[in-house]
């Protein structure tokens, strides 16, 4: 499944380290087959030759694509827009649009009945139109996030609303929790989407995992009409070309057949590797077959158990004080980013 989304015009892009050199803050997702939420690996390589030269004057900001490329982008626009590359405030102006971006020390999340601290925080508010005032600014983005140079911390939060850019979507909105740091031995994406286009709203919740055996991916979603779900667990990349297996489950309203289920079958309890479908297939998709699932295959790809139901996910909104606001943590909405900047 793919979903083509309008990220940002300008975002944020920046790296941090306490001794005032740039630390590269960007999320690199290593090897991995979920392109969804770890970026394809075209992707990756655009993030290897960044790294590699530690500069973003060449670099195609909206060239990631995944759910980390939203945050790559947003780090190489604050460095390549705003010149910002450390602790500072930035006002740009683009056209009609200007862009105001702070990034200061500190910063928490509330998620879940969790609170996780992080070592930074940056925000961006928007203005299109008077801009002179600062209640003309609205909010865009908001980051806290950590990341070490030697790379073994690496995790992040963010709220953004893309269509504020350029006033083509407002009702769109989107939450990504990161924790990829290599010391983490569970490296874990998730994120609550809505992207809303002619006439048509869908709504997602993905989570991915990756350890050092397996990959797995979790969807859920729905169009304003259906819903499905679906699980993919599958092994490391090895190369492109290497076939390798696949196990394959989906929820859908009029799903039958091996491997797929009625939809909310699963209910929010774990799914059995017995329940899936098993493929062979290569990470570059030129070849693949159903296979049987036994103990040299599928029989060890186990599922993440999805942690919301469709109808969760159906309910998806950008307003209210409950947990189905996306642009909300548990009691505050973007967070507590302030609703307008205080100075520009």
């Amino acid at each position: 499944m793919k979903i083509a989304q309008k990220v940002l015009i300008v975002g944020l892009g920046l790296g941090l380290s306490l001794s005032g050199h740039p630390a590269k803050a960007d999320a690199d997702a290593g090897k991995g087959n979920l392109e969804m939420l770890f970026g394809s690996p075209d992707s990756r390589k655009k993030l290897k030759d960044h790294n590699d030269t530690g500069s973003v004057t060449r670099e195609a900001c909206d060239g990631y694509d995944g759910m980390l490329g939203i945050v790559n982008g947003f780090f190489c626009h604050m460095e390549k827009d705003m010149g910002i590359r450390g602790l500072g405030k930035s006002t740009k102006v683009f056209g009609t649009t200007t862009v105001r971006a702070e990034v200061t020390a500190g910063g928490s999340v509330l998620l879940g009945g969790v609170t996780t601290a992080y070592d930074y925080t940056a925000n961006v508010w928007v203005c299109n139109s008077a801009c002179g005032s600062l209640s003309s600014y609205v909010q865009a983005f908001h980051i806290v996030f950590s990341y070490k140079a030697d790379g073994t911390v690496n995790k992040g939060f963010l709220i953004h609303r893309p269509g504020v850019f350029d006033n083509s979507g407002a009702s769109n909105g989107m939450q990504i929790q990161y924790d990829i740091g290599s010391s983490t031995s569970i490296q874990t994406v998730s994120g609550k989407m809505i992207f809303a286009n002619s006439g048509k709203t869908f709504k997602m919740r993905a989570v991915g995992e990756k350890t050092a055996t397996t990959l797995k991916m979790n969807v859920n979603a729905h169009d304003g009409t259906n819903g499905f779900r679906y699980a993919l667990s599958t092994g490391p990349q090895v190369a492109l070309s290497v076939a390798k297996f696949f196990n394959l489950y989906a929820e859908g309203s009029t799903y039958s057949g091996m491997g797929v289920a009625a939809l909310g079958a699963g209910a929010q309890a774990a799914i059995a590797s017995s329940a899936g479908a098993c493929f062979s297939a290569t990470d570059s998709g030129s070849t693949h077959s159903f296979v049987a699932a036994g103990a040299s295959n599928c029989s060890a790809l186990n599922f993440l158990a999805f942690d919301f139901d469709n109808a969760t996910v159906s309910a998806y909104s950008n307003s209210g004080a409950g947990a189905n606001n996306v642009l909300r943590t548990d009691t505050l909405d973007w967070n507590g980013m302030p609703a307008n900047p205080a100075a520009i």
